[in-house]
């Protein structure tokens, strides 16, 4: 028997418009994928980590069968005891009102517990907050593989502010979070991407304590985090920590990364783990999309000019850090 963590929303968290489409426990409804019913994830709503048994040790995907609950969850309403079946009875394939970019379909599985009702959903990646998507398809006999699943999300990731932790899809220009060195500052401008999450741009995972986070801690490869070599802080693309212990890879056909470019380089705090803000290098700046990229130039035209911001600790490469000896390394 193998275990999997699935993140999911509560059914009575989403706001729906059109016919609906869960009012079955067995099959998906034309009538929803006939109008464009739309699905809306409300900022407030929670995602709920769901510990799955499945009794197959994983050689199926998961289906409408051979998996329940491995551990005791408050869901939808209801305190559910582990041991009951979570079933992945329907799917529907969702897009943003007004996309026609396949890159952002995301295909959402419905929850059906205990042999009975309908209780929620998980996804192949992360809902925008507050944003409307389409159903634009369905399939009432849908697998998927555990990999092809939600298990966290970059969205959603907690950043310290003087109020407490925020999630970063809601931190705005002129909003304040806490720098190491320089107190509360406020983002300059802040952007999102969605990417694929597969091969070597997979994001990386980094589990509760294995950097000083708190909660799982999900970056892109390239996203530097603080260390100490030598003595001295550093900052290390996350990439060259993969195989250490509570660091990998994770799989998932597409991310959501969000951006915090302050007036400076800092060194911030994600889910209680030292990471950089956005250094806004010729690199970083080339694998933005161009109306983001000339909204940063637009704040700060020097960057045009080929200006290079300081620093806020010495770019160590994964070349140099693997180069230092392991036991002058420390997280």
């Amino acid at each position: 028997m193998a275990t999997y963590t699935l993140k999911a929303v509560a059914l009575g968290d989403l706001i729906v418009s059109g016919p609906e489409p869960f009012a079955s426990n067995t099959s998906t409804s034309s009538d929803a994928i006939s109008a464009r019913s739309t699905i809306t994830l409300p900022s407030g709503a929670e995602w709920t980590e769901l510990l799955i048994d499945d009794t197959d040790g994983g050689a199926t995907p998961f289906e409408d069968t051979d998996q329940g609950l491995a551990a005791p969850a408050d869901f939808n309403g209801t305190s559910w005891p582990s041991g009951i079946d979570v079933e992945n009875e329907y799917s529907y394939v969702i897009r943003p009102v007004g996309s026609t970019d396949p890159a952002e379909e995301i295909t959402i599985y419905v929850l059906q517990f205990d042999n009975g009702s309908v209780e929620g959903i998980t996804a192949t990646a992360g809902l925008q907050r507050d944003v409307p998507y389409e159903i634009i398809s369905g399939d009432s006999s849908p697998e998927a593989s555990y990999s092809d699943l939600v298990i966290c999300f970059a969205e959603g990731t907690r950043i310290a502010t003087p109020d407490g932790p925020r999630p970063v899809q809601a931190l705005r220009p002129g909003d304040l979070v806490e720098t190491r060195d320089a107190g509360a500052q406020p983002p300059a401008w802040v952007g999102r991407q969605v990417v694929p999450g597969r091969g070597a741009v997979a994001p990386v995972r980094i589990a509760p304590g294995a950097l000083g986070n708190t909660a799982p801690l999900i970056l892109s490869p390239q996203h530097r985090v603080l260390l100490v070599a030598d003595a001295d802080d550093i900052l290390l693309p996350v990439k060259a920590l993969i195989g250490r212990p509570g660091i990998a890879r994770m799989t998932v056909p597409r991310i959501a990364y969000h951006h915090l470019l302050l007036g400076a380089h800092h060194v911030i705090f994600a889910e209680g783990a030292a990471v950089e803000s956005m250094y806004p290098g010729p690199m970083a700046l080339a694998a933005l999309g161009g109306l983001q990229r000339a909204a940063i130039l637009a704040l700060f035209p020097d960057l045009a000019r080929g200006a290079v911001w300081p620093p806020a600790r010495p770019l160590v490469r994964p070349g140099q850090w693997r180069r230092m000896t392991a036991g002058a390394t420390t997280f």
